[in-house]
């Protein structure tokens, strides 16, 4: 009988000198098994599949049983149908257990096994596992205080009824409950400082001498809408929340809980909050009933996106004096709204971040304010307090504030300080060190500064409203985006300005601009602006990346000192043609792209121009300048050129150089020598002419136009990789130079003969694949044939004369019927004829290796192997209506084959040697000792063993086929066994797809985490089950009357007919849906009866619903 697979694995855990005994005793595996200390053992190690129920024994041979193996219980989920496991059902645990390995009993028993007395560990257990208990069901847990290991995880998500008697020492992450029970009883065990009052569980600790109560925890079993925590408890006060303490991060929780919102009180002799105390929980909380506070932890109060925590003040918050430390981001997201700080008060960053703070109060003495402190919130106004020094990063980021008053004091002011938020004006002091974008993203119309002011920083005033700034006479230095995002139209540039970063003035109303050669410029100063119109110093000689992009220009007039135009520069304008100075050196990537340029003269030195300069013009004319020999790599990239000519003189064409363009023909000049990658791919060619000094061809040359002919000149002696790929040739002449053709350069075409001259020694893969071949030389000189390379052509006739291999799908997806293959040939590859309508195959004296499935799927019902071909594999041949093999050879062996099938899915019966097939071939795996013929038979097998001949194996086999049931491991089907109700509410709900016609409560015995509770609930919800007192009974088997009734309703059938049998009486409920039923002949009984209280089996639910299938489309089909 099958076993799970955990078992093999378990038994190399502890090897031994010699092999430990194994015993089957009441379907539950054992091994004996030398302890530590000295004596037997013994260990449970798996369980056979049809052990329902098992009471785990003390001894097995007199040895006790004290160890449960790594995943003993647990199921095979690598098995194709979770319907052939039986619920196993554990209703004692072996009383002298010390240790239960992982996953022993972990994920699936909450399905398929229960613990119905219980989960009551003997005290003998020492070490237990993580995931041993993992997702277990019982109604008790038990766990001795004398456990001395317990892993992470041992016992989590345990679905528990009752009760659970566990160690105070035990934490979440070791023990974790599910309930549906209200009055669910919790005992804590062992440790008298781990108590329960009221709501909330503490523990007792010392604090300066004197003890105290810490609240460590919550009964989440509780339907309290407040849960209040006393001042004290048996006498002691109640100082601390430890972390965590009030969250839902809990041992036990409560399933069917109706409370969602709670108020927290705690009491004022709190001094003490740990971290995230309500993390998972809605809870209402007002923060200013804590006026001993000292210490408050990181993220104390925080509420996080998922939850709806109401922490708040009833009168503005008063920081204690006494709160000396408070944790980062102690106060986010919460409802505070007024808040007063102290000096004394030591606040961690973004303590009061994305909280509702409308109002803020500073005592004096404060000196900083940290990072993010108030950030995004909704302050109005603020009065900073006299003594202040610095502001952190992002101090007041994201709030309201419309006006600000800085001390005198104040000498430095972090990035983002101020950005965010309503302010209408600005001073720059020179006596503050300002961080990055202090004031960005305001409504800022006004800015001064100190006269003494030198620079800007970057950002300061990104995102605001100017129209205008007068710039401080002492300035030199403008930041990286400090004006960027304004309504900005002119600004005048004081003489002491050296230099202006990045974007610095981009995405303004600015439409006339002047570049200075006395200040460096950062890139995109000027882009995104009106700009029309542009001057220039004339000693200028860089204009930088960006500088003018997306502007109105439509003509500029460069100064004669310009060497170098950097990317972009000018790009997305509307300039209409452009005349270069003579002292350019280079023009960077896209510098004029996206323009509406139409004619251009180049120079003849095409080394300045960089990629794709001139992208997206419109460009109808395009003229070189004499002399000119190289077209660069990328200059008419996707330039929407519809013609071009090429002057003599070239030599090189670049790579790119005119890909994706519109052009449908071109000559290129008998200069030319070299032709470089992509040149001229994704265009609308049709004509080509290719000069006749043509030495170089580079990669996908041509690749994607629409070409019908080419000529290749004589002076090229390699067809490069995908060099016409994707057009339409139909015809073509290869000259007698060419020695190498690459892979794909023909690919995909419409070839419909080719002649491959006897220079060729090399083609690559793929190279004529996908053409329209009907006839095939290939010549002496080609000594392989390489993978694909003629695949999915129409070839009818093909002729190999030496080659020695042929590759793997080299001639894929033909029409051969005449194929001639060379005795030179010693190799052919995998699948390489495979769907190529061979009938007939002698392969010749030489070949020795045939790869798998080579002759696949073609007609062949005879093969001719040769005696070079030492061993023969059937599934060289798979999917032939194979009837013979003639072995030439004395020495040939043919292996064993395996999952062989013809070409009409019929598996082999064997190989034989006379034509009538009564004397079986019985050399399989061995040589042949003689030339003989051999003759194969086929038949058609059963899906599975034992259905072979069953009355109901077409619908078996037609059904799992669909995959709505599947067979068990073994191979077997189980025809007559039974079928469980909630498998036939999964499958009915697979085949018919139900939706909802009616709205009702669910079954109270398929709760939502319930495997099968979306199959049950759509076939409850669509009134095809109906249960029985409000419960389904999952794990019942389904009777032969209870079908009869889903079936009718689940197919729309009228219940009802004239059909009847003896023991389905007019007073029997089901009568009408059997009745109707038999009418049909789905059902026909047995001498009379129908026997509707039997189980239904596998076999008669299979075949009853396929005859429900075949009525409900016949009636469709009328």
């Amino acid at each position: 009988m099958a076993t799970f697979a955990a078992v093999a694995a378990v038994c190399a855990v502890a090897p031994q000198a010699e092999a430990n005994e194994t015993i089957v005793q009441d379907g539950v595996h054992y091994e004996i098994f030398v302890a530590d200390n000295g004596k037997k053992e013994a260990r449970i190690v798996g369980r056979e599949f049809e052990a329902t129920t098992v009471s785990l024994p003390d001894t097995v041979k007199g040895v006790p049983v004290t160890e449960i193996a790594q995943s003993a219980f647990v199921l095979d989920t690598s098995t194709p149908d979770e319907t052939l496991f039986y619920a196993t059902t554990i209703l004692k645990l072996p009383a002298q257990l010390k240790k239960i390995g992982a996953g022993a009993f972990g994920r699936g028993m909450s399905e398929n096994g229960k613990f119905p007395n219980g989960v009551i560990l003997p005290e003998t257990v020492e070490i237990i596992e993580g995931g041993a208990f993992d997702g277990v069901e019982t109604p008790k847990l038990v766990i001795p205080t004398t456990v001395k290991v317990i892993e992470d995880h041992a016992f989590s998500s345990m679905n528990i009824s009752d009760s659970a008697h566990i160690p105070a020492s035990l934490r979440k992450h070791q023990v974790s409950i599910y309930t549906n029970n209200a009055n669910f009883e919790l005992q804590l065990t062992g440790n008298d400082s781990h108590q329960l009052v009221g709501d909330v569980f503490y523990e007792t600790f010392t604090h300066n001498g004197a003890k105290e109560v810490r609240v460590i925890g919550l009964n989440t079993l509780s339907n309290s809408t407040t849960i209040t925590v006393p001042e004290t408890i048996d006498g002691l006060p109640v100082t601390e929340i430890a972390n965590s303490a009030l969250s839902t991060e809990q041992m036990v929780r409560f399933n069917g809980s109706a409370v969602t919102m709670r108020t927290i009180e705690l009491p004022a002799t709190i001094r003490k909050v740990g971290e995230h105390i309500f993390h998972g929980h809605n809870v209402t909380f007002d923060i200013t009933t804590l006026p001993n506070l000292e210490e408050v932890g990181t993220s104390a109060f925080t509420s996080h996106a998922s939850e709806q925590n109401n922490v708040y003040n009833s009168k503005p918050f008063v920081l204690p004096k006494t709160l000396h430390t408070i944790g980062a981001h102690a106060f986010e997201n919460t409802s505070i709204t007024d808040v007063h700080i102290h000096e004394d008060n030591n606040i961690g960053e973004g303590a009061f971040i994305r909280s509702q703070l409308q109002q803020v109060t500073m005592d004096e003495g404060i000196t900083h304010i940290a990072d993010s402190l108030f950030s995004d919130n909704a302050i109005h106004s603020v009065t900073l307090p006299s003594t202040l020094k610095s502001i952190g990063a992002n101090a007041f980021t994201n709030n309201k504030l419309t006006t600000l008053s800085l001390p005198a004091s104040v000498t430095a002011i972090g990035s983002s300080a101020f950005s965010g938020n309503a302010l209408t004006a600005a001073h720059l002091s020179s006596d503050i060190e300002y961080g990055t974008s202090v004031f960005a993203q305001n409504a800022i119309t006004d800015v001064t500064f100190d006269d003494s002011i030198k620079a800007i920083p970057a950002g300061m005033f990104d995102e605001n409203e100017l129209t205008s700034v007068k710039l401080p006479s002492t300035l030199t230095h403008i930041g990286a985006l400090a004006f960027r995002n304004n309504a900005l139209q002119s600004i005048e540039l004081p003489t002491s300005i050296t230099h202006i970063g990045e974007a610095a003035f981009r995405s303004n109303d600015f439409t006339a601009v002047h570049m200075s050669k006395h200040i460096e410029y950062g890139a995109y100063v000027y882009a995104a602006n009106d700009i029309t119109k542009v001057t220039f110093d004339e000693d200028v000689t860089t204009i930088p990346a960006g500088m003018f992009t997306y502007n109105q220009l439509a003509n500029v007039t460069l100064p004669h000192s310009i060497t170098h135009i950097e990317p972009f520069a000018f790009s997305n304008n509307a300039l209409q043609n452009i005349e270069l100075p003579r002292a350019i050196a280079e023009i960077g990537e896209g510098a004029f792209q996206h323009n509406n340029i139409s004619d251009l003269v180049l120079s003849a030195n095409n080394e300045i121009y960089g990629k794709n300069v001139f992208l997206h013009n419109p460009l109808t004319s395009v003229s070189f300048a004499e002399g000119t020999t190289h077209i660069k790599d990328f200059l008419f990239d996707n330039a929407k050129l519809t013609n071009v000519t090429i002057p003599e003189g070239v030599t090189h064409i670049g790579k790119a150089a005119f890909r994706e363009n519109a052009l449908t023909s071109i000559t290129i000049p008998n200069s030319v020598t070299t032709i470089g990658d992509m040149a001229f791919a994704d265009n609308q060619l049709t004509t080509v002419v290719l000069g006749a000094e043509l030495t170089t061809l580079g990669s996908e040359a041509f690749r994607n136009n629409a070409l019908t002919q080419i000529t290749i000149p004589s002076k090229l002696t390699e067809i490069p990789f995908r060099a016409f790929v994707n057009n339409k040739l139909s015809a073509l002449t290869i000259p007698a130079t060419v020695k190498t053709i690459h892979h794909g350069a023909f690919r995909q075409n419409e070839l419909a003969t080719i002649s491959i001259p006897t220079s060729v020694t090399s083609i690559g893969s793929a190279a004529f694949a996908h053409n329209k071949l009907k006839k095939l030389h290939v010549p002496a000189s080609i000594a392989n044939v390489e993978t694909s390379t003629f695949a999915y052509n129409e070839l009818e006739d093909v002729t190999i004369e030496k080659a020695s291999s042929i590759g793997s799908g080299a001639f894929m997806g033909n029409r051969i019927h005449t194929l001639s293959l060379p005795n030179t040939l010693k190799t052919i590859g995998r699948e390489a004829f495979h769907k190529s309508n061979l009938k007939r195959l002698i392969l010749p004296e030489g070949v020795e290796a045939v790869g798998e499935k080579a002759f696949q799927n073609n007609q062949i019902t005879s093969v001719t192997v040769p005696a070079s071909l030492k061993t023969v594999d059937l599934t060289s041949f798979y999917t032939n209506p194979l009837s013979q093999l003639i072995l030439k050879g004395s020495n040939t062996v043919i292996n064993e084959p395996w999952l062989m099938l013809n070409n009409e899915s019929a598996t082999l019966k064997g190989l034989y040697t006379n034509e009538s097939l009564t004397v079986k071939y019985e050399r399989i795996g061995k040589q042949n000792g003689k030339p003989q013929t051999l003759y194969v038979a086929w038949q058609k097998e059963a899906k599975f063993k034992d259905i072979a001949g069953h009355w109901a194996q077409g619908a078996i086999e037609s059904f799992t086929t669909k995959g709505y049931i599947n067979g068990y491991p073994d191979g077997t089907f189980k025809p007559g066994a039974p079928i469980q109700r909630k498998h036939v509410a999964r499958i009915l709900n697979d085949v018919f797809k139900f939706e909802s016609t009616q709205t009702v409560a669910d079954f109270t015995d398929v709760p939502k985490n319930h495997a099968y509770y979306e199959a049950i609930s759509a076939v409850q919800q669509a009134g095809i089950f109906s249960g029985d007192g409000g419960k389904f009974q999952p794990e019942a088997n389904l009777t032969r009357g209870q079908l009869a009734k889903v079936l009718v309703l689940a197919a729309g059938f009228e219940p009802g007919g004239k059909s009847t049998f003896k023991d389905t009486p007019a007073s029997y409920w089901g009568t009408p849906y059997v009745s109707a039923l038999a009418d049909l002949a789905i059902v026909k009984g047995t001498d009379g009866f129908f026997n509707p209280q039997k189980p239904i089996t596998r076999a008669q639910f299979v075949s009853m619903t396929s005859l429900a299938l075949e009525e409900m489309e016949r009636r469709k089909s009328k």
